[in-house]
């Protein structure tokens, strides 16, 4: 029996297992791959290349999924070192400010927040061994340790570390601790060095100035910027102060040509404002934060008329 014209014949699907683990090029071509290998029959018979994917090890890609997190390499402390850790804990932290629980912060988070970290573990171990340098100082016999030496080494051993440094509240830390060390430092030489570690503190914590909130809650209380402050309450203890930038009749001006320079008058007005803000914290615990303060806030032209020994700005 014939069939009409007009009818396609039908095709026929041919029907095969299907397999996960056959060649790449059979994949490609939706067709059954025999697993022959090196080369399958139907990439042989093609003369075709026959193309495998790698096999991945079970534990190998076990491994790729759950990789372990990072962890930093132990820190070697020697029995001296430890000695200067507990001192910075016990006795360190309490110089910066008075307030108990920023001291109890400092004394707490700082130490634990250096483990991961090596150049904040330097940092504070130079201000602590510094700390114990001034305690023994002119003490004959007092402690064979040459607390001096050991404290430039770790600041040292910190600037060096601090390049591969990646945690950003760890960094702040460590500009503290530098800042501390700067000041003790400086001003244990000569009282002139006042004048250079004021332009420091104002070149370094300006920049910072604008730079609020970090990821560790413990550090935001350590920043010197992590403070409320009544403005007008506080202008008002210093009211007279208000002379040095706007003198009447009754307060001549010590050098009667600087404050009618409207820059110069400016220039005043914003370090009495920074003033106004600082002082009141070092009358209320926070006397560490009070010093950075100031520099940080009291402007650039100001920090000029310092330098050139204005009557005004001493």
């Amino acid at each position: 029996m014939s069939m009409s014209s007009g009818t396609p014949p039908k095709r026929s699907i041919r029907l095969h297992n299907k397999t996960r683990s056959g060649c790449a090029t059979c994949k490609k071509r939706h067709v059954k791959c025999d697993e022959t290998k090196p080369i399958c029959h139907n990439c042989f018979r093609r003369g075709i290349d026959c193309v495998w994917k790698k096999k991945k090890n079970l534990r190998e890609a076990t491994l790729a999924l759950y990789k372990p997190l990072t962890i930093p390499p132990p820190v070697t402390m020697d029995i001296t070192s430890l000695r200067i850790i507990h001192h910075f804990s016990l006795s360190t932290s309490a110089a910066f400010c008075s307030d108990p629980a920023y001291s109890a912060t400092t004394a707490i988070a700082v130490p634990q927040l250096a483990w991961g970290n090596p150049h904040l573990l330097h940092a504070i171990s130079s201000i602590a061994a510094l700390h114990l340098s001034r305690l023994h100082s002119g003490i004959p016999d007092s402690d064979s340790t040459n607390w001096s030496a050991l404290a430039s080494s770790h600041r040292r051993a910190a600037i060096a570390a601090l390049p591969n440094a990646t945690d950003p509240d760890a960094k702040f830390v460590t500009i503290l601790s530098f800042t501390a060390y700067s000041i003790s430092s400086s001003l244990k030489s000569s009282p002139e060095n006042i004048f250079p570690l004021i332009t420091s503190l104002h070149n370094i914590w300006s920049v910072l100035e604008g730079r609020h909130g970090h990821q560790n809650e413990d550090v935001n209380e350590l920043s010197p910027f992590a403070l409320n402050v009544g403005s007008d309450s506080v202008a008002q203890k210093l009211v007279h102060l208000q002379q040095i930038y706007d003198p009447s009749e009754a307060t001549p001006c010590v050098e009667s040509e600087e404050p009618f320079e409207f820059e110069v008058r400016e220039a005043y007005r914003t370090a009495v404002e920074a003033l106004c803000i600082a002082y009141p914290h070092s009358q209320t615990g926070y006397e560490g934060k009070s010093v950075l303060l100031w520099p940080a806030l009291f402007g650039k032209k100001f920090c000029g008329l310092l330098n050139e020994r204005k009557q005004r700005a001493l």
